[in-house]
């Protein structure tokens, strides 16, 4: 099973906590993994809104490990 920050990345940006960068690699193969899955399983359909909402999620958690990766 899968693990989760317990701290939305949002609330970790606005607390400037440092985070080690081996750390904010792991988190964005996780979350890059969760995505290739989730696009795999739909293929060239339009997802459901469910997975198309879990999708996004996943996207800006990555996006967000990424910016850290850059500071």
């Amino acid at each position: 099973m899968w693990g989760f920050v317990t701290l939305h990345p949002l609330e970790l940006e606005e607390r400037r906590t440092y985070v080690d960068p081996a750390d904010a690699k792991h988190w964005v193969s996780v979350y890059d993994e969760l995505i290739r899955i989730c696009r795999d399983c739909v293929g060239d359909r339009e997802p459901p809104p469910q997975v198309a909402r879990r999708l996004s999620e996943f996207e800006q958690r990555r996006d967000f490990w990424r910016r850290l990766l850059r500071e």
